[in-house]
């Protein structure tokens, strides 16, 4: 295995996505993985994937979805010999986790069946508009290509049988909307479990059975979202956005930030300003 060649991958600001179809040669292996979240459906033929316990066929109708830093190692199946795949590297924002909460088939590998023909089509209608609009040049192709992207899942989820059951509970919708309003304030676990009216532990087993994070791993994750924005759309200083969004030490915000994305902030707005390589 040390000897295989590693799959090079390039990290994106938000996301980078393709249609490709696929012969026998075709095949990926990144023993870390990547940091965004890779998601790969099979629109036509049938793709191999290999993990460190097993390997299994994914086949038309067939959504996969990896994690940050899960081992990727996937081909073209030998039948039928080829594989077109609609894929997308992306860093999600926090609002998307409940769409990303998969069937998980590896430690940070999930995979959605999509068992029903309309919904089938309807997804990769979405996803093809989203490869579209990623070609698209200037500012607005990214945007279009991400909103094409969650209209999919959010197309996928609902036809879910198992989600038709389980909305969002209301007091999560209270608490997140005050985070999104008040992004910049110090919020911890016990005053916004206050808020939903319940116990901390209680709030805390809630809140990541049903988006997926902590909340404090959801807040964190909605200031870098932010600070995204505000570096791709202002002239706002790295100190300032830094207030902006809750940090009051600018160089604990950049380590923050570089966590999260693999670049500075000044590094991000830079790479945004050059654009797509």
């Amino acid at each position: 295995m040390s000897s295989r060649p590693v799959t090079p991958s390039s990290d994106p600001l938000t996301l980078i996505s393709g249609l490709w179809t696929q012969g026998l040669d075709y095949r990926n292996w990144r023993p870390q993985g990547t940091r965004d979240y890779l998601l790969i459906y099979t629109a036509s033929g049938a793709g191999r994937i290999v993990t460190a316990q097993s390997s299994f066929k994914v086949n038309s109708g067939n959504w996969l979805l990896y994690r940050p830093e899960t081992r990727q190692e996937y081909r073209t199946a030998r039948d039928p010999g080829s594989w077109g795949l609609l894929w997308a590297h992306v860093h999600p924002p926090p609002t998307w986790m409940p769409l990303l909460d998969w069937p998980e088939i590896s430690p940070g590998v999930q995979l959605l069946n999509l068992d029903d023909q309309a919904v089938r089509e309807d997804v990769e209608t979405a996803l093809e508009a989203m490869v579209r609009y990623d070609a698209m040049p200037g500012r607005t192709g990214k945007p279009l290509a991400m909103n094409a992207l969650e209209k999919a899942l959010l197309l996928a989820d609902a036809a879910r049988p198992d989600r038709q059951t389980q909305p969002l509970d209301a007091r999560l919708n209270v608490v997140i909307d005050l985070i999104h309003r008040e992004i910049d304030r110090a919020w911890t676990v016990d005053e916004l479990a206050g808020l939903a009216h319940l116990s901390p532990s209680r709030f805390a087993h809630l809140f990541r059975e049903q988006l997926g994070l902590t909340p404090l791993q959801y807040v964190e994750a909605q200031r870098m979202q932010r600070a995204r924005q505000l570096l791709e759309q202002t002239g706002l200083g790295v100190g300032q956005i830094a207030l902006e969004v809750g940090f009051h030490c600018p160089f604990y915000f950049s380590r923050r930030f570089r966590l999260a994305t693999g670049r500075s902030p000044r590094d991000y707005r830079q790479h945004v300003a050059d654009g797509p390589r």
